[in-house]
């Protein structure tokens, strides 16, 4: 095995709280029986990524943990809303669905200054402009097209719970071979609202 493929890989993200979760694996499991994906998200590993880091040795994520509660330290919570049901790739055939979240300042900031130390740091981190989301699922497998215009107006989460605090962001520790496959190793608290 080579030193890559024995690398613990790493992303930077923030967590969906419980009640949100317990939603969306709700809607998960009634609607998996008719949607043919790929890969479905368990209840649990539902989160909005803020960086993607791949592997990471440990000299390095030492490192970054120590820049990453300097970046916290410099960041308010805030609030983010849930939008609505969107996809990645033809609507017909989606890469990926997710649910996006509503334009955030305090959220896009966070991301440039996370993304900056990452940087800093030699991570090499992908360059398409950052879109906040929560996956759902990938790659519909389907014989016929996924009903897109069924779903996108379709309230996944009420009105009510569509709005959460952020008050810290996470780094998790991705196991492909378990569920869920997202461990939070370490948590960086945001200071309190202004």
């Amino acid at each position: 095995m080579n030193s890559l493929t024995s690398q613990a890989h790493y992303f930077i993200g923030v967590s969906i709280p419980k009640e949100i979760q317990e939603r969306l694996s709700n809607w998960r499991k009634q609607n998996q029986p008719n949607l043919s994906f790929k890969t479905w998200v368990s209840e649990g590993d539902y989160h909005i990524t803020l960086v993607f880091l791949g592997g990471t040795p440990e000299h390095q994520k030492t490192v970054l943990v120590k820049r990453l509660m300097e970046v916290a330290a410099s960041h308010r919570s805030f609030d983010l809303q849930i939008s609505s049901l969107q996809t990645f790739g033809k609507s017909e055939s989606p890469r990926v669905v997710w649910l996006g979240v509503n334009d955030s300042s305090p959220l896009n900031r966070l991301q440039v200054d996370i993304a900056r130390e990452c940087k800093n740091l030699d991570f090499r981190l992908d360059e398409r402009p950052y879109r906040p989301h929560i996956t759902i699922a990938k790659q519909w497998k389907g014989e016929g097209a996924f009903p897109y215009e069924s779903y996108r107006n379709e309230m996944i989460v009420p009105p009510h719970d569509t709005i959460f605090s952020v008050e810290s962001f996470n780094l998790f520790q991705i196991h492909l071979h378990r569920k869920p496959r997202y461990e939070p190793i370490h948590k960086f608290q945001l200071q309190g609202k202004g």
